[in-house]
């Protein structure tokens, strides 16, 4: 089965982000909250799902628990819970294998979203790096994100597809 080209895939995003921000407009025109704090509250929303997805998919081997420390206060609820239960393996995994990675997103686009809940669909490319020798994967995400005391974090992180 051949997989769908990356042209491909971000064609469709663009689409996807372009369709939700008009239905956004729409739904602020009919009664939701005014424009501009729907509009800022969707911005916040990305800009967070951009940081989190790279700062969860970008470690060290040498400063991993630090940026543990970072994704912690990043993320909430079931993630939280998960990432808490399986961090100590992960560590160890890149610790002894002396991995690192290091992300970046391509583009990012709000699917849905309020003032105080988004799910946003980013582009994850991840270079991993195992005795010095790089490699390459790119995946759409879907990061779902609630606001708390003033503060955007992830409660639910999944691939696309």
């Amino acid at each position: 089965m051949r997989r769908p080209s990356a042209k491909l895939v971000l064609g469709a995003t663009a689409i996807l982000v372009v369709a939700s921000a008009g239905l956004a407009a729409s739904w602020a025109m009919v009664g939701g909250a005014s424009p501009s704090v729907l509009d800022r509250a969707h911005a916040r929303a990305i800009d967070a799902a951009r940081t989190i997805a790279v700062d969860i998919n970008s470690y060290d081997y040498r400063s991993i628990d630090t940026q543990f420390g970072v994704v912690r206060a990043e993320i909430t609820g079931s993630l939280l819970e998960n990432f808490d239960r399986t961090r100590a393996a992960v560590r160890d995994g890149f610790v002894n294998a002396k991995i690192s990675s290091t992300a970046s997103i391509a583009a990012a686009g709000l699917v849905s979203g309020t003032k105080h809940e988004g799910t946003v669909v980013v582009w994850l490319s991840v270079t991993t790096t195992t005795d010095g020798k790089p490699s390459v994967q790119q995946a759409p995400l879907r990061v779902h994100l609630v606001e708390r005391d003033a503060k955007w974090l992830a409660d639910q992180i999944a691939t696309v597809g």
